[in-house]
């Protein structure tokens, strides 16, 4: 499984020089269970909201803190697959790889965001994870041609190089 959600966010006035960020993720919105995983964007944390302990840090996490702005990068992996060391709650459903997922939460830059226009099932917005990486048909093309022209060319330079005596 490959990809990684990532995202931008900008306040829309003063931050008083807040820039941090918790992110509320729903793995499962069909069950309408609320957030699922959190993060806690600046110190490359994960936890589970209501359940107290996080996990730090997370090497596939990256982040740039603004003023007023903040975007992130946040591996698939972590919403498909469960994150050691963090108690999920029982019957806890992770993402599928190809599923969604919805950002329900923001506590950024000393404001909590919990909607916006289209506030309801979307919440701040539902993404699609990435599914499994596979390569297009005209990648898989051009690496056959390529391992053809590699054994040619080593096949034609072994039968021009000399005979040692």
């Amino acid at each position: 499984e490959g990809g990684v959600l990532y995202g931008f966010l900008q306040a829309d006035g003063p931050t008083n020089g807040l820039n941090f960020a918790n992110l509320y993720f729903d793995l499962d919105p069909a069950n309408n269970n609320g957030s699922d995983l959190g993060f806690e964007i600046g110190n490359n944390d994960a936890f589970i909201p209501g359940v107290s302990g996080s996990v730090s840090p997370l090497a596939g996490m990256t982040y740039a803190l603004g003023t007023d702005s903040f975007e992130f990068s946040i591996s698939n992996s972590y919403f498909t697959t469960a994150i050691p060391g963090l108690d999920y709650y029982p019957g806890h459903d992770l993402a599928a790889p190809g599923g969604e997922v919805t950002l329900r939460l923001s506590q950024s830059f000393g404001y909590s965001v919990a909607g916006g226009d289209s506030y309801g099932p979307d919440r701040l917005g539902s993404v699609t994870l990435e599914g499994a990486a596979v390569p297009e048909p005209a990648s898989w093309s051009m690496m056959i041609l390529g391992f053809l022209g590699a054994g040619a060319t080593l096949r034609s330079a072994r039968r021009k190089a000399p005979l040692a005596v």
